[in-house]
C-alpha cells in the first residue's frame, strides 16, 4: 500500500497523524491535528492489488489506515479465501462507506457497493469512478416493504454515527 499526498500541507498533515499515532491511539489525536489544517485535503491510497482509494485527512475513522494500521484483517482473510475459492464471484459490498473493500478488490472481481448515508455515498461515487465499480444509493434491510429511516450525525464520522431505525 502506498499513500500519495498533494502538496506540502497534506504531507505535513499526514506526518503529524503518523507522529500522533505513536501514542497508540489515533481517533482523538486525529481530531486534534485536523483542527490545525484546512478542510478539503485528500490523500490517495494505492493498494498493491491495483485499487485506489481517496481518503480525507480529516476523517478520524480512516486515519488509522493512513498511519499503517490494518483495516479489518479478519474481513480481508474471509474475502481473500472466498475469492480464492470462487475467483468468478461478484463482491456485493453492503454498507460500503467510502468504498475501502470495493476499491481494494475492484481490479480482481466485479463490485457493487451500497451506501445509504448521502455525504458518504458521494465519497463512494468518487472512489467508484477511480476504480470502475458500481454504486447504489440505498440501505440494505432484512425486510421489504417497510419504511427505513437512516439518521446521520453530520458533526461526526458517518462510519461511527450512522443509526438505522425500523418503525414497527
Amino acid at each position: 500500500m502506498n499513500i500519495q499526498t498533494f502538496g506540502r500541507v497534506s504531507a505535513v498533515h499526514l506526518w503529524m497523524l503518523r507522529a500522533a499515532a505513536r501514542t497508540g491511539h489515533i481517533r482523538l489525536p486525529a481530531l486534534a491535528v485536523g483542527r490545525i489544517f484546512p478542510h478539503g485535503s485528500d490523500v490517495l491510497i494505492r493498494f498493491d492489488e491495483g485499487g485506489v482509494l481517496a481518503v480525507s485527512l480529516h476523517d478520524s475513522y480512516w486515519a488509522r489506515i493512513l498511519v499503517g494500521w490494518e483495516h479489518e484483517p479478519d474481513v480481508r482473510w474471509v474475502l481473500d479465501s472466498a475469492l480464492a475459492y470462487r475467483p468468478d464471484a461478484v463482491l456485493f459490498d453492503c454498507g460500503a462507506n467510502i468504498g475501502y473493500w470495493a476499491a481494494r478488490y475492484a481490479a480482481r472481481v466485479p463490485v457493487i457497493a451500497v451506501e445509504a448515508v448521502q455525504p458518504t455515498y458521494l465519497r463512494l461515487v468518487g472512489n467508484a469512478s477511480r476504480n470502475g465499480f458500481q454504486t447504489i444509493h440505498a440501505a440494505v434491510w432484512d425486510e421489504s416493504g417497510r419504511p427505513l429511516t437512516v439518521q446521520w450525525n453530520a458533526a461526526g464520522e458517518a462510519a461511527l454515527h450512522c443509526r438505522l431505525s425500523h418503525p414497527r
